[in-house]
């Protein structure tokens, strides 16, 4: 399992962000992961906003996904 999150999220990564970065950024980043790690194909599950990341991605590259999985939270209340 490979978990990434956005750029400058809050964890160690550390990269510029621009206001022309959008889900095509994020999606890039994603991508060059999984370039650096020769996986050609995989598994995706995105959660909350990771949906986004997903749709992104299969936009940008869509033979890098085996099974595509998005889940979103119910709001209650």
């Amino acid at each position: 399992m490979i978990a990434m999150d956005q750029r400058n999220a809050g964890g160690q990564s550390r990269a510029p962000i621009t206001a022309q970065d959008g889900w095509h950024t994020y999606a890039g980043d994603h991508i060059a992961l999984l370039d650096h790690l020769r996986i050609d194909r995989c598994h995706l599950y995105g959660q909350c906003i990771g949906g986004s990341f997903i749709m992104s991605l299969l936009k940008a590259q869509p033979s890098a996904s085996r099974r595509p999985c998005s889940r979103s939270h119910r709001a209650r209340g």
